[in-house]
């Protein structure tokens, strides 16, 4: 007997067992039946296929034949729901995306968000504001997608579609109470948002600094608010729930120098004008305060998970001249005072002016004058993802730096590459380096992942190696997390900047007065067990990259893998 007869079979006697249960439940089953489950499953094929290329009222057609031959597959109940509002059938969407969320497929909050789009459409404009309404309070993270959706135009005067949206409300602010509108809306965002504190109170020093600030605002200077704003969400205690220097009523400088702090200290990486022939001295002093002093009162204010992320972090923070005077550690954001160490140990006082903001660099080659060729680590850091076989390990080295698709070429297509690759060299090595990776998509890695299992399940006496460091984060933890569980692989280098199970999360807010860009750590990922509570991966094998092999364009940590392959 055929397995579709046997499911034709089973189909059958499962819809005769409901119809005896009676209701209108067995009556729905019981259309199951009618057609051979081969043909239902092609015919979902073809409606995936259908929407993938815009048909989306043939798309809805066929849609909603699946659901009315077996109605339990949330997943078709919400194409069919996205199909209908694609073709303009808004109030058959509206019941299409019930449906789905009864039966748990799509997120909640984005249902809801699309049924208020549907009302709105419709022009049922009462109905609209109560969806987004249960938008919120299902923890919609992109809340100012409200004002910027265009379906929502004739509602932007309304106070109650404002309230919804975030937006400040039609009358004149003062400052002071500009910014402690913002402060509200920023307790009132982390109550509905946050993983931990949408569920349990705040903590007791957050509500006490909070009061406080709300007292001092009227003394202090824009730029000192937003110091203390990111003080608050340094005290939820986790690297996602952040500010960032982005705002209309705040405007931010930031020094043309880049610094790493090393085991040995924190030294200048890379620098302009005269200050170039000072890379690669050690910073003693900023402002007022010796170099230790100064990091451990900015590392109140700065967001982290764990030490490793602080360590990078504070890298950034000590570039922004606001945020030190803020702290005390100069005297003014005008300049900042350093005091340079040399080699040698001969000190200079130097003078930084600060420039316009400056997207953050990862880490880069040596650029001290006659350094060596970069290692292969810090050659093309600014790509997303690149491989090189090197022949004297019989390895494939894979450089992964950002979780988010190439535009010509997606992760999935990356990671066949790296499993032909594998093969055609007949490598006996993968080694992947996340070292630059600080996050983007979880969900495109996947297909990385599976090339990394086949790797290990058809190559018995080889081996995955993960180098990993302080910028591994966010969706590159994860990513590593998962490997972890897998696989087998050796960890190399230092621990990484996120934890295996934490909230997290990057979510658009903005708040109203200010327009200082925020994210909130709305979601709880936990890719590791349950009861996993390390604050990073650590290394098997531990390796920390000096002052002298970093500016000699060394990478210790390959070597040590290159050292135990050979051996």
């Amino acid at each position: 007997m055929t397995r579709s007869k046997l499911l034709n079979i089973f189909c059958v006697m499962t819809c005769c067992f409901a119809q005896n249960l009676s209701g209108q439940d067995a009556n729905n089953h019981a259309k199951f039946h009618d057609p051979d489950p081969l043909a239902y499953y092609r015919l979902g094929q073809e409606a995936r296929a259908l929407f993938q290329t815009g048909q989306y009222r043939q798309a809805a057609e066929i849609n909603q034949k699946l659901v009315d031959i077996y109605p339990d597959d949330g997943t078709t109940w919400l194409q069919l729901a996205q199909s209908y509002q694609n073709s303009g059938q808004h109030q058959r969407a509206i019941a299409a995306y019930r449906q789905a969320t009864e039966l748990g497929s799509g997120f909640t909050a984005s249902n809801y968000y699309q049924t208020a789009i549907c009302y709105a459409a419709l022009g049922q404009d009462d109905k609209a504001l109560e969806w987004l309404e249960k938008t919120l309070n299902s923890g919609y993270m992109h809340r100012p997608n409200f004002a910027r959706n265009d379906q929502f135009a004739g509602l932007q005067s309304d106070e109650r579609f404002q309230q919804l949206a975030g937006l400040l409300p039609s009358r004149e602010f003062s400052r002071e109470e500009g910014w402690r509108f913002d402060l509200a809306f920023l307790v009132s965002e982390i109550n509905r948002l946050h993983a931990v504190y949408r569920n349990e109170p705040l903590p007791d020093k957050f509500k006490k600094a909070h009061q406080r600030l709300n007292k001092r605002i009227t003394d202090l200077s824009d730029a000192e608010i937003f110091v203390e704003f990111q003080r608050l969400a340094a005290m939820i205690g986790d690297g996602h729930t952040t500010l960032y220097p982005i705002a209309e009523r705040v405007s931010f400088s930031q020094l043309p120098v880049d610094f790493y702090l090393f085991p040995e200290g924190l030294y200048l990486l890379d620098a302009e004008g005269d200050l170039k022939n000072r890379i690669g001295s050690r910073v003693v002093r900023i402002g007022d305060m010796k170099t230790d002093e100064a990091l451990e009162t900015l590392g109140a204010i700065i967001s982290h998970d764990n030490k490793m992320m602080l360590k990078r972090m504070m890298s950034l923070y000590l570039t922004f001249p606001d945020a030190l005077h803020a702290l005390g550690i100069i005297p003014s954001p005008d300049t900042v005072p350093l005091v340079l160490e040399t080699s040698h140990g001969q000190t200079q006082k130097v003078e930084v002016k600060p420039g316009g903001l400056r997207r953050p660099r990862k880490l880069f080659p040596s650029q001290k004058e006659g350094a060596p060729v970069p290692p292969l680590y810090l050659r093309n850091v600014g790509e997303h993802y690149w491989f090189d076989y090197l022949p004297q390990a019989k390895a494939l080295y894979v450089q992964f730096n950002q979780v988010i698709n190439k535009e010509n070429e997606s992760i999935n297509d990356f990671a066949r590459r790296i499993t032909n690759a594998l093969g055609e060299h007949k490598a006996e090595y993968l080694i992947v380096d996340v070292r630059h990776n600080n996050g983007g998509n979880t969900y495109l890695y996947p297909p990385l992942l599976r090339a990394l299992s086949y790797f290990e399940a058809t190559h018995e006496n080889g081996g995955i190696f993960i180098l990993i460091g302080r910028n591994t984060y966010s969706a590159a933890q994860n990513f590593i997390t998962d490997v972890d569980r897998l696989t087998d692989a050796i960890f190399v280098g230092e621990p990484s900047g996120g934890k295996p199970n934490s909230p997290g999360e990057d979510t658009g807010t903005i708040l109203p007065y200010s327009g200082v860009n925020m994210s909130i750590s709305a979601l709880n990922w936990q890719q590791s067990y349950p009861q996993d509570g390390r604050i990073w991966i650590a290394p098997d094998i531990p390796v920390e990259l000096s002052v002298e092999d970093y500016f000699a364009n060394k990478d210790p940590a390959m070597a040590a893998i290159v050292t135990l392959i050979s051996k």
